[in-house]
């Protein structure tokens, strides 16, 4: 009589690795504890999402961590992480986090579209927020649509609420860049505890700050003191401290601030709930309240500068490197088929990790490269793999 032995599902996974994915997953497993930050660069289609998705599983497996952020540049790269823990039966849950104008079921939202990302501005809606739908997961599971699941969390409440509320009950939580930092980093973290990050094409952190940089425009500053409110500390200041010559010229936050505490309390009240105040004002009025008050916000944040250009003020990164180190705030996984250097990360980054480079350590060039010509393709992953395939038949 055979003994059958139970398998755990990492195990299993294991077992169905190619040799570089093994490469990759025991060297990080072997060394979990010395870092904190694993890096690595591997070219398309060497199986990068399966490697991420086992190691996921034997930290799950080892009660290491519980709950993973998995951040990609856009909502079409979801579905190639929900396919392969469907079609490995990796056995952890996940859900989609989408942009709240997405979600949004008003039909004035197209009006609105410039303040619709503001918390505050949910208020007057009539959508349930603080509901739940377990319904949500199988769903996504099952048909591996953001759109699905949309129309099935609005039966409960607001879709983009009832999302968020559901990320405290699985395993995988699937984002775009936008969430590792600022305010959205923020709104996602008051709802669930991240413990590990997997952060796909991973070159593109360079340009992290680019999600939370903003503008001033002096011609709106102008336009609201046309209309009526008065914010002529901000004009003056950049007329006094501008210089042609320059061209960009620091400016101190706390000049910038002290403005403001002179400008039109109005302008706050409209920023809280400017759905009051479409009666009273145009559209442009309130899309120029917005930008300022966008402005403000962003200036709070440590890792940016002010500074004054010839059209107004400017929001710049006082250091992206700086920024980049505070989005690695804890455990995380970096994948990319073009990283910089080893040594670029380690002294320019500033980010010391285990950094592995499969081409170059196994000497081998792994991955699926194919091209093909189309000329017509839709930009659902799920319907642009099933015209490829087309092809190779």
């Amino acid at each position: 009589m055979s003994m059958v032995i139970d398998m755990s599902i990492f195990e299993k996974l294991y077992n169905i690795l190619k040799p570089h994915q093994r490469y990759i997953v025991d060297k990080i497993i072997k060394n979990f504890d010395k870092y904190s930050v694993f890096l690595v660069n591997a070219p398309t289609g060497s199986g990068k999402t399966l490697v991420a998705l086992t190691i996921a599983r034997w930290l799950y497996e080892q009660k290491q961590a519980f709950r993973f952020g998995y951040y990609v540049r856009t909502h079409n790269e979801y579905y190639p992480v929900v396919r392969d823990i469907k079609k490995f039966g990796i056995g952890l849950k996940p859900v989609p986090i989408i942009g709240k104008y997405r979600c949004c079921r008003n039909p004035l939202k197209v009006f609105y579209k410039w303040f619709i990302e503001l918390q505050e501005l949910c208020r007057q809606c009539s959508y349930p927020k603080d509901v739940e739908a377990p319904e949500i997961i199988d769903t996504y599971l099952e048909t591996m649509s953001i759109d699905e699941v949309i129309k099935v969390a609005e039966r409960f409440g607001c879709p983009y609420y009832t999302i968020l509320n559901m990320t405290k009950y699985v395993d995988i939580v699937l984002a775009t860049y936008p969430y590792l930092v600022g305010a959205p980093k923020t709104v996602l973290e008051s709802y669930t505890n991240i413990h590990f990050q997997i952060i796909d094409e991973a070159h593109n952190l360079e340009n992290i700050h680019q999600y939370m940089s903003s503008t001033l425009s002096l011609n709106t500053l102008s336009y609201l003191q046309q209309v009526g409110f008065y914010v002529l500390p901000l004009i003056q200041l950049h007329q006094s401290k501008y210089d042609e010559d320059k061209k960009i010229v620091y400016i101190d936050k706390a000049l910038i601030k002290g403005a403001l505490h002179e400008i039109d309390n109005k302008i706050f009240n409209i920023c809280l709930n400017p759905f009051a105040y479409t009666s009273q004002y145009s559209q442009d009025v309130i899309r120029s309240v917005i930008e300022l008050c966008q402005f403000i916000q962003n200036i709070q944040y440590p890792f940016f500068d002010v500074y004054l250009t010839k059209h107004g003020f400017r929001l710049l990164a006082t250091d992206p490197c700086e920024l980049i180190r505070n989005v690695l705030d804890r455990p995380t996984l970096l994948m990319s088929g073009s990283l910089p250097s080893e040594e670029y990360i380690k002294t320019v980054w500033g980010v010391d990790g285990l950094y592995i480079d499969i081409e170059k350590e196994l000497g081998f060039r792994y991955g699926y490269r194919e091209w093909f010509i189309a000329y017509d393709v839709t930009t659902k992953l799920a319907l642009r793999k099933q015209f490829i395939d087309s092809y190779k038949q």
